[in-house]
C-alpha cells in the first residue's frame, strides 16, 4: 500500500459527487450489495477502505466539533481505552463553497486492548467497515493490531445533512513496523502517512454536482 499512487476522477451517488481517489481502490458495489447512502472504496492490494457516507444532519450537539465526535462514536466508542483521537481541525474543500464547515480527526482504535461491553455495537460497525469488501475467497484481517481512522464531516446546513468520509487503515500484525507507528510522537507510519496523502487529494477534488441529491420528498412535492 506504500507504494506511490495516481489518482483518477471517479464519480459517486451516480455522478452527483466527483472525487479523485487512488489507483487500486474498487468499487466495492461491483462485489456486493452496499447501502444506498454510501459509496465504499477498497484497496485491492491491502485491507484499506475510503468510505463517503450521507446522514441526517445531527442537531443535538453544541458544535460542529462535537457532530464529528458524535460521528465518530457511531463508528466505535471513543471513551474506549483502546480508542485515542491524536489530532482534530477545521479544514477547506477547494471545490466547495467557502463557508461550508468542515472538520477532520485522526484517531487510532488499538484492537490488542479488550473492548469495554458498552462499545461493544460500535465496535462491530467499525470491523463491519475494515472488511466491507470481502466477498467468498478474498481474505480479511486476520490479527489486527490496529486500526487509523481519517474521519471528515462537511457540514451542509441547508440541507439538513452530513456529509462523513471515513479512511479507515487496518494494521495486520506481522505486516507492518510496529516501531514505526508511534502517534504520540508524530509518527504515523508508512500506512497512514500515505492515507493523508489520500485525504489531502480529497480536500482538493471533492465537488457536489447535484445539489439536487439532497432534495427530500416532501420539498419535492411542494
Amino acid at each position: 500500500m506504500t507504494s506511490e499512487r495516481t489518482f483518477s476522477s471517479t464519480p459517486l451517488f451516480g455522478g452527483a459527487m466527483m472525487v479523485d481517489l487512488p489507483s487500486g481502490f474498487g468499487d466495492v458495489s461491483n462485489l456486493r450489495q452496499v447501502p444506498d447512502h454510501q459509496e465504499v472504496y477498497l484497496d485491492n492490494t491491502g485491507f484499506a477502505s475510503i468510505i463517503f457516507e450521507i446522514n441526517e444532519r445531527v442537531d443535538t450537539v453544541q458544535t460542529d466539533e462535537e457532530a464529528l465526535r458524535y460521528h465518530l462514536d457511531d463508528l466505535i466508542d471513543s471513551r474506549d481505552e483502546g480508542v485515542k483521537i491524536w489530532s482534530s481541525s477545521t479544514v477547506a474543500f477547494s471545490k466547495l463553497p467557502p463557508n461550508t464547515s468542515s472538520y477532520t480527526l485522526f484517531a487510532t482504535h488499538d484492537h490488542r486492548q479488550r473492548p469495554s461491553a458498552s462499545s461493544e455495537r460500535s465496535h462491530t460497525r467499525l470491523q463491519q467497515q475494515e472488511s466491507t469488501g470481502s466477498e467468498p475467497g478474498q481474505r480479511s484481517p486476520p490479527d489486527l493490531d490496529l486500526t487509523g481512522i481519517l474521519l471528515t464531516l462537511i457540514r451542509l446546513e441547508a440541507q439538513t445533512t452530513d456529509l462523513l468520509i471515513n479512511i479507515n487503515i487496518p494494521h495486520v500484525k506481522g505486516e507492518y513496523d510496529e516501531s514505526s507507528v508511534q502517534p504520540e510522537t508524530g509518527r504515523a507510519g508508512p500506512l497512514l502517512d500515505q492515507a493523508m496523502v489520500f485525504r489531502d487529494e480529497i480536500f482538493k477534488s471533492f465537488e457536489i454536482r447535484d445539489w439536487g441529491l439532497f432534495v427530500h420528498e416532501g420539498e419535492v412535492n411542494e
